[in-house]
């Protein structure tokens, strides 16, 4: 179902009795589609990706919220969620029980959304890029995700870091990041800095 109305501006029809239990790529599904404004209850169990499903979808907002009901969806081979909400400017559902432990990108997920859902139930311990998660949205930052092993901040092993670079858009509030050599950069304020020792929130 890759792209499937992607860039259809007029598409809103009822689709929710679709049997996608055999779908594996819902990938930029929904991309552009600024009409789109459906409840999609679907057995997404065979998914591997939602990549950019809704971006752009400015008028989504549709209950999905039931997608990972243990009895209703399988969330088990979802690998990537990245910018599945960017510029899904009305989207602010509760998806606050989605099973997302085997996802290991989350760039851009909420990019330039109203989303402020409460999702600290998530387990994110096997997420490796979050880059502009939250970037430009109305997150609630008090609402991270936690995981088993502790805060979501702390998952950030730096220990092996060579040279960290500016990321597209930073987080607003920053890790304590210790251990750092001459000659490191991270992203500081507005622009990138370098870095001999430990940064530490203001």
């Amino acid at each position: 179902m890759m792209g499937l109305f992607h860039n259809i501006s007029y598409f809103n029809e009822d689709i929710s009795t679709w049997d996608t239990g055999a779908v594996t790529d819902m990938e930029s599904m929904f991309y552009d589609a600024v009409s789109f404004n459906q409840d999609l209850p679907w057995d997404t169990s065979s998914v591997e990706t939602f990549k950019q499903m809704f971006a752009q979808a400015v008028a989504f907002n549709g209950d999905i919220s039931t997608w990972d009901d243990i009895s209703t969806w399988d969330m088990s081979n979802v690998r990537t969620t990245s910018a599945m909400f960017s510029g899904a400017f009305a989207f602010n559902q509760d998806i606050s029980t989605w099973d997302v432990h085997n996802v290991r990108d989350m760039t851009s997920m909420f990019f330039a959304s109203p989303f402020n859902q409460d999702i600290t139930g998530w387990n994110v311990s096997n997420v490796e890029f979050m880059n502009a998660m939250f970037a430009s949205s109305n997150f609630n930052r008090t609402a991270y995700p936690l995981e088993t092993t502790g805060e979501w901040a702390e998952r950030l092993n730096t220990t092996a870091v060579v040279n960290a670079t500016c990321p597209p858009q930073p987080p607003d509030d920053f890790w304590v990041i210790s251990g750092l050599g001459a000659n490191q950069q991270l992203y500081c304020g507005h622009s990138c800095c370098p870095l001999t020792g430990a940064l530490r929130p203001p």
